[in-house]
């Protein structure tokens, strides 16, 4: 009898030790496959944090009715548009989503149609407000912001130049406008008056910087926005900025031509968009009471 129990006790201590070393073996194939679900689940963290901090745009082509044949015609790269496009209209009928949404980087330097916005942001001069029409005899005069961009700046570095932003996929127009309205001036959209200066339509931006292998190719949509007083006081530039200045509209037109490199827009095609955006701005400005 004690011989069986020392059997029994053998097998129950075999029996007890095994369950202890599959326990055991459990518990560390358990702990493995966390620790691997947490390298995996961090490593993909790290990728979607790399890849949301990259900002991705959509790309899209503009395609229109080609005389010579009946069927559509999609531009939608640098080399399918001819050289000499830049302030080519564009119907917003013609522009279509490609859904492909690609980093900022990758469309630049493909050179591949996407979209974005430019704001002529204007207020009353100052002297304006203080005589009356009646004094002056003539409406008040309007004044523009010029944005400064930093020296930091990849591309055009220490020129002047407007709000601008690209739009982010699926997002509309006006949307864009009130983000870049928010993200470059601190300025809430929803608050102010925005007017769309090219109903129906979009502008088409082309213009290469081959020192940085870009190109852009941006169908560009021009919005003005009138401030009031209070609202022009609550201007906060971002970090993109470097100065900002209210300019008379008549003024501004002539920075256009001015030959120092410290007041110029950043090349001629930049400048041909901004003479075109102070031209609607001039003579489409809502009148100011």
């Amino acid at each position: 009898g004690g011989k069986k129990m020392n059997i029994n006790t053998k097998n129950t201590q075999f029996e007890m030790s095994s369950r202890r070393t599959s326990i055991s073996c459990a518990l560390c194939s358990a702990v493995m496959a966390i620790l691997y679900f947490l390298s995996r689940s961090s490593s993909n963290i790290t990728e979607n944090v790399v890849a949301g901090s990259a900002h991705t745009i959509e790309r899209f082509a503009y395609c229109r009715a080609d005389s010579s044949n009946p069927e559509k015609r999609c531009l939608s790269e640098w080399g399918d548009f001819p050289s000499h496009s830049n302030l080519l209209g564009i119907p917003d009928s013609g522009l279509r989503s490609l859904d492909q949404v690609l980093s900022i980087d990758t469309i630049h330097s493909s050179g591949l149609l996407h979209r974005g916005i430019w704001i002529a942001v204007v207020r009353t001069a100052v002297k304006s407000r203080l005589r009356s029409r009646s004094e002056s005899g003539s409406g008040p005069e309007r004044e523009i912001l010029l944005l400064r961009r930093t020296m930091a700046m990849k591309t055009c570095p220490g020129a002047l130049g407007f709000v601008g932003e690209h739009s982010s996929p699926s997002e509309d127009w006006m949307d864009t406008a009130k983000r870049g309205l928010s993200e470059e001036l601190g300025l809430l959209g929803n608050e102010l008056s925005i007017t769309d200066m090219t109903p129906g339509s979009s502008v088409l931006v082309q213009t290469s910087y081959p020192e940085f292998r870009r190109r852009e190719l941006q169908a560009t949509k021009i919005f003005l926005v009138h401030l009031e007083a209070d609202q022009a006081r609550r201007i906060k530039g971002d970090d993109e900025i470097a100065e900002m200045f209210w300019s008379p509209l008549r003024d501004a037109l002539a920075l256009i031509e001015n030959s120092k490199p410290n007041d110029r827009f950043c090349n001629e095609e930049l400048s041909d968009l901004a003479e075109l955006v102070l031209e609607l701005a001039e003579s489409g400005a809502p009148e100011v009471p």
